[in-house]
């Protein structure tokens, strides 16, 4: 079965797998080429583009189990819920799930600045691992779409209305030094 594009960007954001492997899977899952042709043409051997497949898969399956979740919430919830407070429980759910029990998740407050790494977007939502906590971000109040598995940091400003910036980190930059 042939994947649609939105579906192998979906599961192969939230990996961290190399460029080489993930365009193997491209050919192979979304434009129907041989695993044997991809593999020599990206040069990338058969056991990896066999392990990536099977990862990818499994992350699609999450993705989709936490859409029909959130879609059985939705239908069996109280009229007085909103979809944005369904897809709010979801998106925390399943950060909770993929980071442990354990792992406290908090509302991003403005005025603040977050850094770290995105854990999962859900309808609306972006969770963010910034040390031993999680923060989720409304994606109505991000100036921009936030990048799963990379290293970001959103600044809220003050002002009410304003969206917050999102900045890549450069993977040589390290934790913020704090001002003495």
């Amino acid at each position: 079965m042939r994947w649609t594009e939105e579906d192998f960007k979906a599961a192969a954001e939230g990996t961290q797998l190399k460029d080489r492997t993930l365009s193997a899977c491209h050919d192979v899952l979304v434009k129907g080429v041989k695993a044997v042709d991809a593999s020599a043409f990206h040069d990338v051997q058969p056991p990896h583009i066999s392990r990536a497949i099977k990862r990818l898969g499994e992350r699609l399956e999450e993705i989709r189990l936490v859409e029909q979740e959130a879609a059985r919430s939705l239908r069996v919830s109280d009229a007085g819920v909103t979809v944005a407070e369904v897809f709010y429980k979801a998106a925390r759910e399943a950060a909770q799930n993929l980071k442990g029990e354990g792992w406290i998740i908090r509302e991003a407050v403005p005025g603040h600045v977050y850094e770290g790494t995105g854990v999962i977007k859900v309808g609306g939502y972006f969770v963010q691992d910034v040390g031993r906590v999680g923060v989720i971000h409304d994606m109505r109040n991000l100036e921009s779409e936030p990048a799963l598995s990379k290293r970001l940091e959103i600044r809220y400003s003050e002002r009410v209305g304003e969206k917050a910036r999102i900045q890549e980190i450069a993977p040589d930059r390290g934790t913020r030094e704090i001002a003495r």
